[in-house]
């Protein structure tokens, strides 16, 4: 059996770029979640939400760093699909935390979440719809 590759070089280096930064997030979030709140007080007992939402990012990072070996067009749109989803909704929440006072950290956390959004809007769709 021969290698089949991905589709698109373009869609396997945006799962790695998207691995490496919700890994890094995922990190953030376990291990410091003063940080992540910039000037935020937030009570220890209330970390655990912290935890919850750092293994989720360790768990999309996972997806999408295996994610650069899918073949299937269906495997292939629902791992976008779900970066799409996640990127385009923590975007959303963003903007709307900005416009509740948020810092300038939650600004540009938003921003990269939608550039993430964008090119998974442009370069996923492109890679299915090349598929047969």
């Amino acid at each position: 059996m021969g290698h089949n590759p991905m589709p698109n070089r373009r869609l396997s280096v945006l799962f790695l770029a998207n691995a490496v930064f919700t890994f890094v997030g995922g990190l953030a979030l376990l291990f410091l979640p003063e940080k992540v709140m910039y000037g935020v007080h937030i009570d220890r007992q209330y970390y655990f939400l912290f935890y919850l939402l750092g293994a989720s990012a360790f768990s999309l990072a996972v997806v999408s760093f295996f994610a650069r070996g899918f073949r299937e067009k269906e495997s292939i749109r629902a791992a976008v699909c779900t970066f799409l989803a996640f990127h385009g909704i923590t975007a959303l929440v963003g903007v709307y935390s900005m416009f509740m006072g948020a810092s300038t950290f939650i600004s540009v956390n938003a921003a990269v979440h939608a550039i993430f959004f964008v090119l998974f809007l442009v370069f996923g769709f492109s890679a299915v719809k090349m598929r047969k």
